[in-house]
């Protein structure tokens, strides 16, 4: 059983390489806010599902340094995508909004349903609700990303002070 577990984690991780490489090979426009995986346009695709959002959970939730994502909010303020506003409960804590102009930026839809062509509907639905769960399991050992909480607490884990 123990092969069974290595053979399909070293499928996941050949997945997840293939998926990588597939997003590169499809970025030949080079169009920085049509690319939802990296950048500026990683920061849009983000507030396309959540409008309102606090600049450390979006940090934390792109796996990027806050002075990174800082950089990136300033060049998307510049353009007109974006904006920061101090949040009502706490003044020290910025919230990024899409603006109306970064509402209407097109970004790549169906970029990946041609890779999931070779399953039937009834197949993508069981191989949805199978990554739901191992989704679910993750979630359970290492914490929710939307949870700060867990990942305040995830960090001390680390702290060797």
């Amino acid at each position: 059983m123990d092969e069974m577990y290595k053979d399909i984690y070293k499928k996941l991780m050949t997945l997840q390489w293939l998926l990588r490489r597939y997003q590169m090979m499809n970025c030949k426009e080079h169009n920085i806010y049509e690319n939802r995986n990296e950048g500026q346009g990683r920061v849009l695709a983000l507030l396309k599902i959540q409008p309102e959002i606090a600049t450390k959970d979006m940090a934390y939730l792109l796996g990027i340094k806050q002075q990174s994502l800082n950089e990136l909010l300033k060049k998307l303020e510049k353009s007109g995508y974006v904006k920061r506003k101090p949040s009502k409960e706490d003044k020290r804590v910025m919230i990024v909004c899409l603006t109306e102009e970064g509402k209407k930026v097109k970004q790549k839809e169906e970029e990946y349903k041609e890779i999931f062509d070779c399953l039937t509907n009834e197949e993508l639905e069981q191989f949805s609700s199978y990554i739901d769960r191992i989704l679910s399991s993750l979630e359970e050992m290492v914490g929710n990303p939307l949870d700060q909480e867990a990942y305040d607490n995830s960090n001390d884990a680390w702290d060797v002070s």
